[in-house]
Protein backbone atom coordinates (compact mmCIF):
# COMPACT_ATOMS: atom_id res chain seq x y z
CA UNK A 1 0.00 0.00 0.00
CA UNK A 2 2.92 2.60 1.15
CA UNK A 3 4.78 1.77 -2.41
CA UNK A 4 1.59 1.92 -4.35
CA UNK A 5 1.07 5.70 -2.26
CA UNK A 6 4.16 6.43 -3.30
CA UNK A 7 3.98 5.85 -6.86
CA UNK A 8 0.69 8.04 -6.70
CA UNK A 9 2.67 10.79 -5.70
CA UNK A 10 5.62 10.86 -8.40
CA UNK A 11 3.00 10.04 -11.37
CA UNK A 12 1.48 13.40 -9.40
CA UNK A 13 4.60 15.63 -8.87
CA UNK A 14 5.23 14.46 -12.87
CA UNK A 15 2.47 16.18 -14.07
CA UNK A 16 3.04 19.19 -11.72
CA UNK A 17 6.32 19.61 -13.00
CA UNK A 18 5.35 19.26 -16.50
CA UNK A 19 2.86 21.47 -16.40
CA UNK A 20 4.90 24.30 -14.62
CA UNK A 21 7.51 23.52 -17.19
CA UNK A 22 5.70 23.77 -20.12
CA UNK A 23 3.94 26.67 -18.70
CA UNK A 24 6.66 28.89 -18.21
CA UNK A 25 7.94 28.36 -21.84
CA UNK A 26 4.58 29.04 -23.47
CA UNK A 27 3.07 31.91 -21.91
CA UNK A 28 4.35 34.13 -23.86
CA UNK A 29 4.72 32.11 -26.97
CA UNK A 30 2.21 31.61 -29.98
CA UNK A 31 4.92 29.29 -31.43
CA UNK A 32 1.65 26.52 -31.78
CA UNK A 33 -1.14 28.65 -33.07
CA UNK A 34 -0.43 27.38 -36.55
CA UNK A 35 -2.42 24.03 -35.63
CA UNK A 36 -4.85 26.23 -33.95
CA UNK A 37 -5.41 27.77 -37.21
CA UNK A 38 -5.68 24.97 -39.00
CA UNK A 39 -8.25 23.35 -36.95
CA UNK A 40 -10.10 26.56 -37.19
CA UNK A 41 -10.53 26.26 -40.52
CA UNK A 42 -13.67 23.67 -39.63
CA UNK A 43 -15.10 25.59 -37.87
CA UNK A 44 -18.41 25.98 -40.59
CA UNK A 45 -21.44 24.62 -40.93
CA UNK A 46 -22.73 21.22 -39.00
CA UNK A 47 -19.44 21.17 -37.56
CA UNK A 48 -18.93 24.34 -36.11
CA UNK A 49 -22.08 24.46 -34.96
CA UNK A 50 -21.94 21.08 -33.10
CA UNK A 51 -18.43 22.32 -31.84
CA UNK A 52 -20.35 25.47 -30.59
CA UNK A 53 -22.88 23.68 -28.75
CA UNK A 54 -20.57 21.40 -27.26
CA UNK A 55 -18.49 24.12 -25.64
CA UNK A 56 -20.97 25.57 -24.30
CA UNK A 57 -22.56 22.63 -22.53
CA UNK A 58 -19.21 21.86 -20.87
CA UNK A 59 -19.59 25.47 -19.04
CA UNK A 60 -18.77 25.16 -14.94
CA UNK A 61 -22.42 25.46 -14.31
CA UNK A 62 -23.13 22.17 -16.59
CA UNK A 63 -19.56 20.65 -15.79
CA UNK A 64 -20.58 20.62 -12.23
CA UNK A 65 -24.25 19.01 -13.28
CA UNK A 66 -22.49 16.32 -14.55
CA UNK A 67 -20.67 15.30 -11.99
CA UNK A 68 -23.01 15.31 -9.30
CA UNK A 69 -24.81 13.45 -11.93
CA UNK A 70 -22.75 10.51 -11.97
CA UNK A 71 -21.70 10.60 -8.63
CA UNK A 72 -25.26 10.13 -7.68
CA UNK A 73 -25.23 7.09 -10.27
CA UNK A 74 -22.68 5.44 -8.54
CA UNK A 75 -23.55 5.98 -4.98
CA UNK A 76 -27.33 4.66 -6.35
CA UNK A 77 -25.38 1.57 -7.96
CA UNK A 78 -22.73 0.80 -4.65
CA UNK A 79 -25.85 1.57 -2.45
CA UNK A 80 -23.01 4.29 -0.54
CA UNK A 81 -23.22 8.04 -0.71
CA UNK A 82 -20.00 7.77 0.33
CA UNK A 83 -18.69 6.65 -3.45
CA UNK A 84 -20.39 9.24 -4.72
CA UNK A 85 -18.86 11.97 -2.54
CA UNK A 86 -15.11 10.13 -3.36
CA UNK A 87 -15.84 10.40 -7.02
CA UNK A 88 -17.03 14.15 -6.73
CA UNK A 89 -13.99 14.84 -4.48
CA UNK A 90 -11.86 13.45 -7.57
CA UNK A 91 -12.64 15.39 -10.21
CA UNK A 92 -12.73 18.66 -8.52
CA UNK A 93 -8.93 17.91 -6.91
CA UNK A 94 -7.98 17.51 -10.55
CA UNK A 95 -10.02 19.90 -12.26
CA UNK A 96 -10.07 23.08 -10.09
CA UNK A 97 -6.52 23.78 -9.87
CA UNK A 98 -6.70 24.63 -12.88
CA UNK A 99 -8.04 28.42 -11.96
CA UNK A 100 -4.60 28.32 -10.44
CA UNK A 101 -2.39 27.74 -13.61
CA UNK A 102 -4.19 29.98 -15.59
CA UNK A 103 -3.53 32.93 -13.28
CA UNK A 104 -0.35 31.91 -13.05
CA UNK A 105 0.93 32.22 -16.17
CA UNK A 106 -1.67 34.12 -17.89
CA UNK A 107 -1.17 32.96 -21.63
CA UNK A 108 -3.39 35.29 -23.71
CA UNK A 109 -6.47 33.60 -26.16
CA UNK A 110 -5.56 32.60 -29.23
CA UNK A 111 -5.75 36.33 -31.32
CA UNK A 112 -8.92 36.31 -32.52
CA UNK A 113 -7.72 38.38 -35.74
CA UNK A 114 -5.78 35.41 -36.97
CA UNK A 115 -8.20 33.34 -37.00
CA UNK A 116 -10.56 32.05 -40.03
CA UNK A 117 -13.48 31.72 -37.71
CA UNK A 118 -13.05 33.70 -34.89
CA UNK A 119 -15.39 32.96 -31.82
CA UNK A 120 -18.80 34.94 -31.40
CA UNK A 121 -18.12 34.70 -27.29
CA UNK A 122 -14.71 36.10 -26.00
CA UNK A 123 -13.13 33.79 -23.44
CA UNK A 124 -12.92 35.74 -20.15
CA UNK A 125 -10.11 34.06 -18.29
CA UNK A 126 -6.97 33.35 -19.39
CA UNK A 127 -5.93 30.39 -21.81
CA UNK A 128 -3.20 28.28 -20.31
CA UNK A 129 -4.43 25.64 -19.43
CA UNK A 130 -8.14 24.58 -20.84
CA UNK A 131 -10.38 23.99 -17.96
CA UNK A 132 -12.45 22.31 -20.44
CA UNK A 133 -10.17 20.08 -21.40
CA UNK A 134 -9.07 19.21 -17.75
CA UNK A 135 -12.74 18.69 -16.26
CA UNK A 136 -13.47 16.33 -19.22
CA UNK A 137 -9.97 14.53 -18.77
CA UNK A 138 -10.96 14.43 -14.96
CA UNK A 139 -14.28 13.10 -15.15
CA UNK A 140 -13.22 10.22 -17.74
CA UNK A 141 -10.38 9.59 -15.16
CA UNK A 142 -11.80 9.37 -12.72
CA UNK A 143 -14.89 7.46 -13.73
CA UNK A 144 -12.12 4.75 -15.33
CA UNK A 145 -10.65 4.65 -11.74
CA UNK A 146 -14.50 4.23 -10.09
CA UNK A 147 -15.73 1.32 -12.35
CA UNK A 148 -15.47 -2.64 -13.49
CA UNK A 149 -17.19 -2.31 -16.53
CA UNK A 150 -14.53 -2.90 -19.72
CA UNK A 151 -17.07 -1.22 -22.16
CA UNK A 152 -17.13 1.99 -20.02
CA UNK A 153 -13.43 2.07 -19.60
CA UNK A 154 -12.64 1.44 -23.32
CA UNK A 155 -14.74 4.51 -24.50
CA UNK A 156 -13.57 6.60 -21.66
CA UNK A 157 -10.72 8.16 -23.62
CA UNK A 158 -13.14 9.11 -26.54
CA UNK A 159 -14.69 12.30 -24.56
CA UNK A 160 -11.20 13.27 -23.64
CA UNK A 161 -10.15 13.20 -27.85
CA UNK A 162 -13.50 14.71 -28.46
CA UNK A 163 -13.03 17.77 -26.28
CA UNK A 164 -9.46 18.32 -27.22
CA UNK A 165 -10.18 18.51 -30.76
CA UNK A 166 -13.43 20.82 -30.10
CA UNK A 167 -11.54 23.51 -28.23
CA UNK A 168 -9.15 24.05 -30.86
CA UNK A 169 -11.44 24.04 -33.72
CA UNK A 170 -13.53 26.66 -32.03
CA UNK A 171 -10.56 28.57 -31.77
CA UNK A 172 -10.31 29.24 -27.77
CA UNK A 173 -6.84 27.23 -26.66
CA UNK A 174 -3.52 26.43 -27.87
CA UNK A 175 -2.51 23.10 -28.61
CA UNK A 176 -0.12 23.10 -25.26
CA UNK A 177 -2.95 24.57 -23.06
CA UNK A 178 -5.04 21.35 -24.07
CA UNK A 179 -1.95 18.90 -23.50
CA UNK A 180 -1.22 20.54 -20.54
CA UNK A 181 -4.63 19.89 -19.03
CA UNK A 182 -4.73 15.99 -20.32
CA UNK A 183 -1.67 15.39 -18.50
CA UNK A 184 -2.53 17.15 -15.30
CA UNK A 185 -5.64 15.73 -14.93
CA UNK A 186 -4.73 11.75 -16.05
CA UNK A 187 -1.57 12.62 -13.34
CA UNK A 188 -3.30 13.81 -10.58
CA UNK A 189 -6.19 11.97 -10.39
CA UNK A 190 -4.83 8.37 -8.77
CA UNK A 191 -3.42 10.96 -6.16
CA UNK A 192 -6.68 12.57 -5.84
CA UNK A 193 -8.83 9.31 -5.54
CA UNK A 194 -6.37 8.29 -2.70
CA UNK A 195 -6.56 11.50 -0.77
CA UNK A 196 -10.41 11.27 -0.74
CA UNK A 197 -9.81 7.92 0.82
CA UNK A 198 -7.50 9.38 3.29
CA UNK A 199 -9.88 12.15 4.65
CA UNK A 200 -12.42 9.24 5.35
CA UNK A 201 -14.03 9.02 1.98
CA UNK A 202 -14.72 5.70 1.27
CA UNK A 203 -13.32 4.03 -2.65
CA UNK A 204 -14.40 1.15 -3.98
CA UNK A 205 -12.49 -2.30 -2.26
CA UNK A 206 -9.64 -1.92 -4.70
CA UNK A 207 -8.66 1.52 -3.32
CA UNK A 208 -9.52 1.07 0.04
Amino acid sequence: MKTQWLKYQFIASFGLVFVLALGAVMARSTADLSLTVDLNRLHHGLIGALCTVIYNFLEPAFSLTYTLLIAGILAWRRRDYRVGLSYGATVAMAWLPVVAFKELFARPRPDATLLPYPPHVIAGDWSFSSGHVAFVTALMAATWMFTANRTIRLLTPLPILAIAVIVLVDGYHYPTDVLASIVWAVAVVPLAARLACRVGIQLPARFG
